[in-house]
C-alpha cells in the first residue's frame, strides 16, 4: 500500500473517530439533559443525583479529553500531511537533479569525444604542415640541383 492509500486510510479512520467522538458527545449532552430532568422529579433522591453528576463529569471530562485528542490527531495528520509533501518535494527535486547529471554527463562524454577529434585533427594538421615543409625543402633543393646544371651549363 502506497503512502497515499495509507494516508487516505488513516484519514477516514480518522473522520470516522471524529464522527464517533460527535455521537458520544451528543450522547453525553442527552445523557447530561436526563440527568438534569431526573434532578427535577427526584430531589429526594440525593444520593442517585450524586452518582448522576459524578457521571456527567466523568462524561464532561471523557468528552473534553476525546476532543482534545481529536485536536491532537488532526494535528497529526496535517503533520503528517506536510511531511508527505516535503518528501514528494524532494524526491521530485532528486529526480529532476539525477536527469540533470545525466544530461550533464552525456554532454560531458559528447564535449570529451569532440576534444578527442579537435585534437586528433590538429594533429593531422601538424602532420600536413610538416609533409608540406619537407615538400617545399625537397622542391628547394631540387630547385636549387637545377640552377646549379643550368649553371654549370652556360659556361
Amino acid at each position: 500500500m502506497n503512502l497515499e492509500q495509507k494516508f487516505i486510510k488513516e484519514v477516514s479512520e480518522l473522520k470516522l473517530l471524529n464522527e464517533k467522538l460527535k455521537l458520544d458527545a451528543t450522547k453525553a449532552n442527552l445523557k447530561v439533559a436526563e440527568t438534569d430532568r431526573e434532578h427535577q422529579r427526584m430531589a429526594n433522591r440525593h444520593s442517585e443525583y450524586g452518582k448522576a453528576l459524578d457521571e456527567m463529569d466523568s462524561l464532561r471530562t471523557k468528552n473534553k479529553d476525546l476532543q482534545n485528542s481529536n485536536t491532537q490527531l488532526s494535528q497529526l495528520v496535517t503533520e503528517y500531511k506536510n511531511k508527505v509533501f516535503y518528501n514528494e518535494q524532494l524526491e521530485a527535486a532528486n529526480n529532476n537533479l539525477k536527469f540533470k547529471l545525466r544530461d550533464l554527463e552525456t554532454k560531458l562524454e559528447a564535449q570529451q569525444k569532440e576534444n578527442e577529434l579537435l585534437n586528433l585533427r590538429i594533429e593531422n594538421l601538424n602532420l600536413e604542415i610538416q609533409f608540406l615543409k619537407l615538400d617545399k625543402e625537397d622542391a628547394m633543393l631540387e630547385k636549387e640541383k637545377d640552377n646549379k646544371r643550368l649553371g654549370l651549363q652556360e659556361y
